[in-house]
């Protein structure tokens, strides 16, 4: 969810594209296991796994973008340590805080308080145990548990070699938590082999953009493959992987690079917002007796997700905007206070 580097000089504007499709497909699974709509099985299984998968694509292109404009400058001690959290921190504090705020207020309890206490300070993806955070709000507790290790992770990291035993050593752990420790998924140990993707992924992303039709085309074969595979294997971590590995080339090449447009730009840039607060949306449009108005069949389901989706870009983009000009005007009379006491 992350957008790409706050710095860098690269930019693959076609992540977006991704960024936009995982919104959708994110908040058509969703309103699909809360409601009942009379839908094929077949449809039911590819989205619930398109949902999972992702989701966890989601962390591997936070790496990317992380890698991209902080791995260089923490390798070579360039960078304030505290700008960067800083940075990190406004980017998804905000929006989160005023979302579980939300939250707490329409069903107070003091089980909700303390959980909501606990998601303010972002540490709750740290936890050996699962908490109830709104909407899709574990991801918000695994990305800052990220941020949280980066400096670190840059160093164990570094280059090609340390990155393919990381992830080695990842996807060991990965498996041990799934069969041996019973972690759950909203882990930071069972998501981390998702992040050293996107890390290997930074890494090889000259020869990426170099790559040929050749390349796109065994990617867009090895995803089909594996999506069939999915049907008997489920989302086992290194089927997720290849699947992820191969979506991140495409979209990165120089192929994928002609993937984009000033919608998914848009959706793309605020689809951190759209995440946190779909599910929020989907209860209102419930509320408002919108969710069945075309009936329990495809053309119900179809309304109510594209009801909640513009719903939710409505009210994401006025929040951002609304979060974005308040910081600015703190941060401006933050400086005219230090301009005075100069």
């Amino acid at each position: 969810m992350s957008n790409q580097n706050d710095q860098g000089k690269e930019r693959y504007n076609s992540l977006n594209v991704v960024r936009t499709l995982g919104c959708i497909v994110i908040l058509m699974f969703h309103v699909m296991v809360n409601e009942n709509y009379n839908l094929k099985n077949d449809f039911v299984v590819i989205l619930g796994f398109t949902a999972v998968c992702l989701m966890y694509f989601f962390m591997t292109i936070s790496a990317f973008g992380l890698c991209s404009g902080y791995m260089e400058k923490i390798l070579n001690g360039t960078i304030n340590l505290q700008e960067f959290y800083r940075k990190r921190i406004l980017k998804i504090l905000p929006f989160f805080t005023f979302m579980v705020i939300i939250d707490l207020v329409s069903g107070f309890n003091i089980n909700k308080l303390y959980e909501a206490f606990a998601d303010i300070t972002l540490l709750f993806g740290l936890f050996p145990n699962e908490i109830t955070v709104i909407g899709i709000g574990w991801f918000v507790g695994i990305i800052f548990a990220f941020y949280i290790m980066f400096p670190f992770y840059c160093v164990i990291t570094a280059n090609r070699v340390r990155t393919w035993i990381t992830l080695t050593v990842s996807i060991i752990l990965n498996y041990l938590c799934r069969y041996y420790f019973n972690t759950g998924s909203h882990n930071i140990i069972y998501c981390l082999c998702f992040f050293v993707a996107g890390t290997l992924i930074y890494h090889y992303r000259e020869e990426i953009l170099k790559s040929g039709v050749l390349v796109f085309l065994i990617c867009i074969a090895i995803i089909s493959v594996s999506g069939l595979l999915s049907r008997s294997y489920g989302d086992d971590t290194l089927l997720l992987l290849i699947i992820i590995g191969a979506a991140m080339t495409i979209a990165i090449s120089s192929w994928g690079q002609h993937i984009k447009g000033r919608v998914f730009d848009f959706i793309g840039s605020i689809s951190y917002e759209i995440y946190l607060c779909h599910t929020a949306v989907f209860r209102m449009v419930e509320k408002m007796g919108l969710h069945y108005k075309l009936g329990n069949g495809v053309l119900g389901y179809l309304s109510t997700c594209l009801i909640t989706l513009m719903g939710a870009i409505a009210f994401s983009y006025v929040m951002a905007k609304v979060i974005s000009l308040s910081l600015e005007k703190m941060r401006l009379r933050l400086h005219q206070k230090e301009q005075k006491e100069n």
